[in-house]
C-alpha cells in the first residue's frame, strides 16, 4: 500500500501545482480587468485583453498573462469599440429596461410574464457574449459569423451551455456570500469556464468532420 501511495505522489502534485498555478493567474488576471475596468467605458478592452490572456496561457504561449493583457489592452483599445459596439447598445437597452422593471409600482401585475422574459433574455445575452469573446480568440471567422457561430455553440450543444450557466449560477452565489472571491474571480472564472466550453465544442465541430 505504501509504494502504491508512493507512486501515485508525483502525479496528484503535479495536478496540485497545475490547479494552483491556475487559481494564481485568473486571480491575476481577475485583478488587472478590475483595475483596468474602473471607467467602465474601458470595460470592453478589458474583457477582450482577459479573453486573449487565457488564450495565450492555454496555447503554452505565454506564463504571465498580465504582459499580454496589457500588450492587447493597449494595441486593441480603439479596435474593440469599433468591434463590439453592439454589446454597448444592447447593456444600454437592458440597463433601461431594469430601471424599470425596478419600480414595479407602477407596473401592472401581467407585466411580470414581460420582466421574466426580459431576464431570461438577459442570460441569454451574457452567455452568448461570453461566447463569443472565446470564439474570437479561437477562430479566425469574420465577426458576424463569430456572433452566428457563439449562438449556434449554444444550441447545438445545450448540455455544455447549460453546464456552462449553472457554473455562472454557482459563482454568483458564492460571490454574493463571500465577495472576498469577487475580487479575484469575478469575471476570470466565469470566462476561463465559458472558453474551455467553446474549445470542448470547437473541437467536437473539428473532430466530426
Amino acid at each position: 500500500m505504501g509504494n502504491m501511495s508512493n507512486e501515485h505522489m508525483p502525479k496528484q502534485n503535479t495536478v496540485i501545482v497545475k490547479a494552483t498555478e491556475w487559481f494564481a493567474r485568473l486571480a491575476i488576471l481577475n485583478l488587472m480587468w478590475l483595475l483596468f475596468s474602473l471607467p467602465i467605458i474601458t470595460i470592453l478592452p478589458a474583457t477582450e485583453g482577459l479573453y486573449y490572456s487565457l488564450y495565450r496561457i492555454r496555447q503554452h504561449q505565454e506564463k504571465h498573462p498580465y504582459k499580454q493583457f496589457l500588450t492587447y489592452f493597449k494595441a486593441e483599445f480603439l479596435n474593440s469599440y469599433k468591434r463590439n459596439w453592439p454589446l454597448i447598445v444592447l447593456s444600454v437597452i437592458f440597463g433601461i429596461d431594469f430601471l424599470i422593471l425596478w419600480n414595479r409600482s407602477a407596473i401592472p401585475e401581467w407585466f411580470s410574464i414581460v420582466s421574466v422574459a426580459i431576464g431570461l433574455l438577459f442570460v441569454l445575452f451574457l452567455i452568448v457574449t461570453s461566447y463569443y469573446f472565446a470564439v474570437a480568440q479561437q477562430t479566425e471567422r469574420p465577426l458576424k459569423e463569430q456572433w452566428l457561430l457563439s449562438f449556434y455553440l449554444i444550441v447545438k450543444y445545450p448540455l455544455i451551455s447549460i453546464s456552462t450557466f449553472l457554473f455562472f449560477a454557482v459563482s454568483m452565489v458564492v460571490y454574493i456570500f463571500w465577495p472576498a472571491f469577487a475580487v479575484f474571480f469575478l469575471i476570470s472564472f466565469p470566462a476561463f469556464v465559458s472558453y474551455l466550453a467553446v474549445e470542448k465544442v470547437l473541437k467536437k465541430m473539428t473532430s466530426k468532420k
